[in-house]
């Protein structure tokens, strides 16, 4: 039987957990939540901590006004900026694009976002960061299983896998 590889792992993590990791000598895997708009001219990054495998989930904002992801017209905008925190940050093994966007306080509008909308973003953003950084591996959102209030809302396994057959081989 096989030690496995990531046992450990934090949400937003602090510098204090990050080191008793490494002192264990243990290995240990880090979601950071980050919102980054879409102004596309910010070429600001992070630096993440060393032996920890990081992965960014990137947002646009937060709540409504902002969104997990933008409107539809700013897709380019935040796809190049995404790309631009992923080129500029340090230490990054993975992304994912938003998060639950069927929950309405992920929406940027009061107008939902449909999966056909997210995954429209999504493959912008796949594209986008893999031109700087071919390396990073790169996921979709998780669907929010509890939650019924978008249109097209569906059972959360079949969301997920209708996620998985429209954007094919983009996502890693």
């Amino acid at each position: 039987m096989s030690e496995c590889q990531f046992l450990f792992g934090m949400h937003d993590y602090h510098d204090d957990w990050a080191n008793m990791v490494r002192q264990a000598g243990k290995q240990a895997w880090c979601v950071h939540t980050e919102a980054v708009g879409t102004d596309s001219d910010d070429h600001s990054g992070k630096t993440y901590p060393e032996g920890v495998t990081n992965v960014v989930r990137l947002n646009n904002g937060y709540g409504k006004g902002t969104g997990v992801i933008p409107l539809p017209a700013k897709y380019d905008d935040f796809a190049k900026r995404c790309a631009n925190f992923v080129a500029a940050s340090r230490n990054v093994w993975g992304v994912i694009i938003g998060n639950e966007v069927s929950l309405v306080w992920e929406w940027p509008s009061d107008d939902p976002i449909r999966l056909t909308d997210y995954v429209s973003c999504y493959l912008k953003c796949y594209s986008a960061i893999k031109s700087v950084a071919p390396q990073v591996q790169i996921s979709m959102q998780a669907p929010a299983p509890w939650n019924p209030s978008t249109p097209d809302a569906q059972d959360w396994i079949m969301q997920l896998a209708t996620q998985l057959n429209m954007v094919g081989n983009k996502v890693d």
